[in-house]
């Protein structure tokens, strides 16, 4: 089976690249993306090779805003089967650090974000990801509009810290 990848291979050029069918371990899921969102780090990562400090080293695969069909799933694997749709988590926490024991993983202090260099993105057509980060769809929701969830996630989250209200 193929799989096709849009790689950043330089500063504004993104190729499209047969790249190896993702293996997945017993806690990991394998999905067949649908859709991606466009994030401004995406945009800067592809105009400007660049975040600030946060520099990619190419080629560097870009993409986290993305809801996919679980293909295969690992024999530890129970939060979701073959054929559900799933919302990925991009960030990858350690889970022993003192925020993750505290809850807290979004603040995780060895936090793997996928695209944000040196961790290439989602913008493949499978990828395999834990099953820890990966989140079942409603039934009713479209994964179109379930690859938004991370960006409203956020919006959401700025809300709260910022009190707003309606």
């Amino acid at each position: 089976m193929s799989n096709k990848t849009a790689v950043l291979t330089a500063l504004q050029t993104i190729e499209i690249q047969e790249t190896p069918m993702p293996t997945i371990g017993a806690d990991d899921v394998l999905v067949k993306m649908e859709y991606c969102g466009v994030c401004g780090s995406d945009v800067e990562f592809f105009a400007h090779g660049c975040i600030g400090t946060n520099v990619v080293t190419y080629p560097f695969i870009l993409g986290h805003e993305v809801a996919g069909v679980v293909a295969e799933v690992g024999e530890n694997v129970k939060n979701v089967k073959a054929g559900q749709n799933v919302v990925i988590e991009p960030g990858i926490p350690c889970g022993h650090c003192e925020h993750c024991r505290q809850g807290r993983y979004n603040i995780c202090a060895n936090m793997k974000f996928m695209s944000s260099s040196p961790y290439d993105g989602l913008l493949s057509q499978y990828v395999s990801v834990p099953a820890s980060t990966v989140f079942p769809v409603p039934d009713g929701v479209s994964t179109k509009t379930a690859a938004l969830v991370e960006p409203l996630a956020v919006g959401m989250h700025a809300a709260r810290l910022g009190d707003v209200k309606a």
